[in-house]
């Protein structure tokens, strides 16, 4: 479990889902060693764990499971405000892990009117839905910002981010963001 610590000194987990091999190159490098793989995909995921060492998740039917098949979190694609509520969590898993699809992403990212509506009010509904559930949770994230937004809603933030890119940038920027926040706490 690769961990950051994050401006209150709280543990936050960096999981990559990517099929782009610079990318998995720059997030070990990096010290961020768990990578999911979609289940059509064991064979990158096999050619990748033999030149790293790193951890496989796959996700399958709403479930990632690790390499020996073991469930290791539940994974939501989430729509809509009222579909996050009507989610349904099992106790037996640790972990969560919320795709927010296209509810998140209505306009662009850079567009600094909607940018609160886009990604900072998801962001804050996630982290007050599932405030004390008792669970880790992470969330897809497609840029750094993004992935920061969700770190830092409510304060608190989210206990983890994966972050889903075919690009190196982002990577560099997710990990340029931790070193400034150990900085400051330091």
């Amino acid at each position: 479990k690769m961990g950051s610590v994050n401006a209150n000194g709280e543990s936050k987990s960096v999981w990559i889902w990517t099929g782009n091999k610079q990318v998995m190159t720059a997030a070990v490098e990096r010290g961020w060693n768990t990578f999911i793989f979609d289940s059509d995909c064991s064979q990158l995921a096999k050619d990748w764990s033999s030149i790293a060492l790193i951890n496989l998740l796959y996700i399958k039917d709403g479930v990632l499971t690790d390499s020996e098949s073991r469930s290791v979190a539940l994974f939501f694609e989430i729509s809509s405000p009222q579909h996050l509520e009507q989610m349904f969590v099992r106790d037996e898993l640790e972990n969560i892990v919320i795709n927010l699809l296209d509810w998140q992403k209505t306009t662009s990212a850079f567009d600094k009117i909607n940018i609160w509506h886009v990604m900072v009010i998801p962001a804050e509904n996630l982290v007050a839905a599932l405030q004390g559930l008792n669970k880790r949770v992470f969330a897809v994230a497609e840029t750094a910002p993004e992935a920061q937004t969700f770190l830092e809603a409510l304060e608190h933030g989210l206990d983890g981010v994966v972050l889903k890119v075919d690009n190196i940038d982002a990577v560099l920027k997710l990990k340029e963001y931790f070193d400034k926040r150990s900085e400051a706490r330091n």
